[in-house]
Parts: structure tokens; C-alpha cells; sequence
């Protein structure tokens, strides 16, 4: 028999959304309490591939590639990449047809694929007025129930009147990876907090010493995002580094980037630690719509001024508050 999945993160303060249209059916309710990988995606204005790893400022020349913007692309695709794979595994199992459905819950599964080492179970339950619980387990597949664990659950708080959709979603790498680690290369924690219902949209992860498939990690970090719906958005992250500068030691680095709907941007980073000494260095980069530099500047001659202030999009810095810590 399953146990009630108990919840792996911290409940965070909700509110939320529901579409208008139709009535539902009982099972189309509950599937609609589960945010979409879509809604807990990081859109940074695409540019191509990478040229550079994820380390900081490192010399473009004006009309070159902005740092500041690739390394934001970058982690756009690292929190994309995170949150993406156990979202799609919940994605396909309730594309399938509810196995128990009643006025509380919902229930899919047992489900697995022909070929997955891994059964999985997924519930959601109404706990209130627009108000719903959900997770997903799974065991190894010869095992019996009672080797069923938690590998993602969280909250959703839904309101139609008002147009809004919240929530949390906690994922536990970890459990998956130790169910099967081929099934799951990841290890590591993600909790993710959303608002997809306001303008701009919302979404906030943790990461808790995650490591990729590729065994990249482990990292551990806050990311911020807000996109507005003409696409123009900010990201702010904290990440550590071997800046530009001379010495091999790393850095942190608290990056806050803003871009307006052309895709032209500006980077505010301040830089903590490592070669920087008892120092605390603040560095500005701006870009075009086409992602190159056209202005740097920091406050301790780590690369030479170049560009125009006047270039930039977003006359004033602006500093976030987060910390790689």
C-alpha cells in the first residue's frame, strides 16, 4: 500500500490561476494543477551556442560577444536543464488517463515505459478552494510498494477570478539518482517557487548541490528570473568563478543582467574573494540587440574601459542582493 507522499520542500507563501473556458472534467482540474516545464522555463534572448565556459568577464572587445549576456545564457540552459527532466517524466505519465480519479485526488500509475528500470506513481490531491498538493514517486521496477520514494512534490494555488497561477515544486535528485543512476545521472536538490499568472512572469530556484549528466557540479546557487510580456526580463544569480585578473584563485560573482524586448541588455556584477582581496570590485557591461559588447567599465581597472555609457539601454546600475553562499 502507498503511503501519503510527504513533501520535500518548504511551503513558500501562494496564489494562482486557472484558465477561462469550458468546464473540466474532475481529471482535467487536477492535471491542470501541475506546472508545465514551459511555465518553470528561463527565457534569455537566444544568441548561438556558447563560445565561452561559464567564467566571467574575459576581454571581449567592443562589438564582441558580451560575457555578461552568454553567461546568462548559459545558466538560463542550466536551470532549463535541471528542472526539465523530471517535469517530463510527470508530462508523460498524465498524458495518459487517470487511474483513480475521485472529488480529493487523482491518481496515475503504476506507470512505467516498456524499457524504464522505474515504476512511478503520480497524485495529486485537493487540499482547499483552488488549493492542490502533488508528487511523484517511483521504485525500482521488481521491487514491491513499499520501496516506493518521493522524488518531486509540491503546492499549487490556483484562482480563475483573478487569472493567477503559484506555486512551489521541490525535486530530489538524489532519490532518483539512487533509484536507477543510469535512469537518473543527475544528483542534487532543486526547489523552485513560480507565478506565471502576473506580468512579469516569475520563477525562482535553489540549487542544492546538483550535478549534471555530464557530471558538471556540484553547484550550488539561487537563481531569479522575471520576463514581462513584450519579452524584455531580468535574471540575477550569484555563481563562483576565476575572474579575468591576475592569479588563478576564483571569485563570487553576483550578477543582476536586464534586457529590454529588443534583446539589448546590461550586466551589473559585484565581485567578492579569491584575487580580489579584501576588495569589493563592481563591473558594468552593456550590449546590443545583437549581443555584442558596447560598453564596460570596473571599479578596479580589471579590464580597461571601453564603449560608451550612452550605449546603454539601462542608464543606472542595478545591484542584486543574492548570494552564491
Amino acid at each position: 500500500m502507498l503511503q501519503r507522499p510527504v513533501l520535500v520542500i518548504t511551503t513558500l507563501a501562494l496564489a494562482g490561476f486557472l484558465g477561462t473556458g469550458c468546464m473540466r472534467t474532475l481529471e482535467e482540474e487536477y492535471r491542470d494543477a501541475v506546472p508545465t516545464a514551459a511555465e518553470l522555463s528561463v527565457e534569455v534572448p537566444g544568441a548561438a551556442e556558447s563560445s565561452s565556459g561559464p567564467g566571467a568577464a574575459t576581454g571581449a572587445l567592443i562589438g564582441e560577444r558580451a560575457p555578461f549576456y552568454q553567461i546568462t545564457r548559459d545558466a538560463s540552459r542550466a536551470v532549463n536543464g535541471g528542472l526539465w527532466v523530471v517535469m517530463q517524466v510527470v508530462a508523460a505519465i498524465v498524458r495518459h488517463p487517470a487511474t483513480e480519479v475521485d472529488d480529493t485526488r487523482a491518481v496515475w500509475g503504476p506507470w512505467n515505459e516498456t524499457l524504464s528500470p522505474i515504476t512511478y506513481v503520480f497524485m495529486v490531491e485537493r487540499v482547499g478552494e483552488g488549493q492542490y498538493h502533488y508528487a511523484l514517486q517511483g521504485k525500482p521496477r521488481a521491487a514491491g510498494d513499499d520501496a516506493y520514494v518521493t522524488l518531486l512534490a509540491g503546492e499549487t494555488d490556483l484562482d480563475a477570478e483573478a487569472g493567477l497561477r503559484r506555486g512551489t515544486v521541490g525535486l530530489d535528485f538524489d532519490a532518483a539518482h539512487a533509484l536507477d543512476a543510469y535512469e537518473h545521472r543527475e544528483s542534487g536538490r532543486i526547489v523552485a517557487r513560480w507565478d506565471v499568472g502576473t506580468d512579469p512572469r516569475f520563477v525562482e530556484a535553489a540549487f542544492e548541490d546538483f550535478t549534471t549528466r555530464r557530471g558538471d557540479g556540484p553547484v550550488s546557487a539561487l537563481y531569479r528570473y522575471r520576463e514581462a510580456s513584450d519579452g524584455s526580463g531580468s535574471f540575477e544569480f550569484a555563481f563562483v568563478a576565476d575572474i579575468d585578473d591576475p592569479g588563478a584563485a576564483v571569485e563570487e560573482v553576483v550578477l543582476m543582467t536586464r534586457w529590454d524586448a529588443t534583446g539589448a541588455g546590461r550586466g551589473d556584477a559585484v565581485i567578492t574573494g579569491g584575487d580580489a582581496g579584501d576588495a569589493v570590485i563592481y563591473a558594468n557591461e552593456c550590449w546590443d540587440e545583437s549581443f555584442g559588447r558596447t560598453y564596460w567599465v570596473d571599479n578596479a581597472g580589471m579590464i580597461s574601459t571601453e564603449g560608451d555609457a550612452s550605449a546603454c539601454p539601462f542608464d543606472e546600475p542595478l545591484w542584486s542582493e543574492i548570494s552564491a553562499d
